[in-house]
């Protein structure tokens, strides 16, 4: 049915009809032939998506699908062959591909150390728009200095193809830690904390990140710290991240704001609802929003409120839950003020549950607390036996009576001797 010609046909009646401004029922279009209504839905969404990103500037003319075929939407697949060097950087080796290029592992020569290059794939490089928001937006972001936020060495150029370069992080991203499952409500606590200093720090500068996701949050392996990663660069990555003609999602849509996801402008709160987003799954082990389609998640983003985290995993203090839960409200009026205040928040929500944890009596400590218990229960039930319990006979006295001027019943007391 992909293959179907008849959806070509159909999609430019669709888009005939909506540049005449005349509604556009998708049941009127496919009459002769509803079979083919779901594909053309999902083809519809992700020629919509592909416009709105085309319009926002990031990388013009980049992203539209072929909606004749099942070609994703976005670059080609990142498999041209690496550099040996780059503005001076000896490439040493792969690191990973993505939609947007490749990130290898480089040597720096003048200061001997190892890092990470960032840089475009050549088919989004070939875009000036592309390429010169790439440049531009690095550059912002190499002015966020923060311990939360990867830092950026330097940006540049080479042969046409822009990179940056970056320090070689030791550990694993968020999205690696948890398929091994939800963390633990200290840790999500922490994550969400740092996080949130890191894009605080961010937001002071003027930059919205638009991307946050478990994939762009990186732990490191000596302490777990948390390092945002790609300031600024997630409109250039959008399409090629999140869709293909044929409706599949990759991932992210379950962590945007709906109004992102509407076109709409946003600010700093859009990466809050993010960030709610991911600690949701951090906390639950299960996404917010989901769904099996762009068209699904879009709109349980928009409509679904999920159950709170408390009541998905019983561990998560009410506190935290009702956190996450703020940061997931739809109207952006409705969450928190600021990436700081969220920091704030979950450092007295860390403070309090650490503080509870110190009273709280321990598995070592509760045994004199049991024992105490058990002596006061026998002395209560001593108690009320001795006066509940029947009084016995009397007992004649054994002894005469004492003689009299004898008070004492014994022998009769003999004066000392007088002293003279």
């Amino acid at each position: 049915m992909a293959d179907d010609p008849r959806l070509s046909e159909l999609l430019s009646e669709w888009s005939a009809r909506r540049r005449q401004g005349d509604p556009v029922d998708l049941a009127d279009i496919c009459l002769d032939c509803p079979e083919l209504a779901p594909e053309l839905g999902r083809r519809i969404v992700a020629l919509e998506w592909a416009e709105r990103i085309a319009a926002s500037g990031a990388a013009t003319g980049a992203f539209v699908p072929d909606t004749r075929s099942g070609a994703e939407v976005g670059p080609p697949a990142a498999d041209a062959p690496l550099p040996a060097t780059l503005g001076g950087f000896r490439v040493l080796g792969l690191v990973g591909r993505g939609g947007m290029g490749a990130v290898v592992r480089a040597e720096d020569p003048t200061l001997r150390r190892e890092v990470a290059i960032k840089l475009m794939h050549p088919a989004l490089a070939a875009h000036p728009a592309a390429r010169d928001r790439f440049i531009r937006e690095a550059r912002a972001a190499a002015a966020v200095r923060h311990d939360h936020v990867v830092p950026i060495y330097h940006v540049g150029e080479d042969a046409g193809t822009p990179y940056l370069v970056m320090p070689l992080l030791a550990g694993e991203s968020l999205e690696e830690r948890l398929a091994r499952g939800p963390l633990p409500p200290a840790e999500v606590t922490r994550v969400g904390r740092e996080a949130a200093l890191g894009l605080a720090a961010a937001h002071a500068k003027g930059m919205i990140h638009r991307d946050v996701k478990p994939a762009n949050l990186w732990l490191e392996t000596s302490e777990g710290r948390v390092k945002v990663l790609d300031f600024g660069l997630a409109r250039a990555a959008d399409a090629s991240d999140h869709l293909t003609a044929a409706g599949v999602v990759l991932g992210t849509p379950a962590y945007m704001a709906p109004e992102q996801a509407d076109g709409r402008e946003v600010d700093a709160r859009a990466d809050l609802f993010s960030l709610g987003a991911v600690l949701y799954r951090c906390a639950t082990g299960t996404p917010a929003f989901d769904g099996n389609s762009i068209t699904a998640i879009l709109r349980s983003a928009a409509e679904h409120h999920p159950p709170p985290p408390h009541e998905a995993n019983p561990t998560i203090p009410v506190p935290l839950s009702a956190l996450i839960m703020r940061l997931l409200a739809k109207r952006p009026a409705e969450r928190p003020v600021s990436a700081t205040a969220v920091a704030d928040e979950l450092a007295s929500t860390s403070t309090a549950a650490t503080s509870t944890a110190g009273v709280a009596p321990t598995r070592r400590n509760r045994w004199p607390v049991r024992v105490a218990a058990l002596v006061i229960l026998v002395g209560l039930g001593i108690a009320l036996w001795a006066a509940t319990r029947p009084p016995g006979p009397a007992t004649p006295p054994t002894d005469p009576p004492p003689a009299a001027g004898n008070p004492s019943g014994g022998a009769p007391s003999v004066p000392p001797a007088s002293v003279k």
